[in-house]
């Protein structure tokens, strides 16, 4: 079924100025903000928890991409969980995906 608010997302455009979480090779994640590389993390956790981290020091946040090892691509929501101000962990699920 066709949905409009699908037609209206310009996916391409908003991972080149979102933030990116994408498996790397040889394992772990690798995360870029901006289509430049920002870090790599060894869990999908680690490597949210240092994003957030980057954004909250930029004040930028923008959507942000989940890219498996097969090119699927997923918009993610994510929470930070925070202790006395400090990103100590996050949660996060899945909003929209593309094959």
């Amino acid at each position: 079924m066709f949905d409009e608010e699908e037609d209206d997302f310009d996916l391409k455009s908003e991972m080149r100025e979102g933030l990116v979480v994408s498996d790397a090779r040889g394992g772990g994640y690798a995360v870029s903000l901006g289509g430049k590389h920002v870090g790599r993390a060894s869990s999908m956790e680690e490597a949210l928890k240092n994003a957030l981290e980057v954004l909250e020091r930029e004040k930028y946040f923008p959507n942000i991409f989940y890219v498996n090892d097969h090119g699927n691509v997923e918009l993610l929501s994510v929470r930070a969980k925070k202790r006395a101000g400090k990103i100590v962990g996050v949660s996060w699920k899945v909003i929209r995906g593309w094959v």
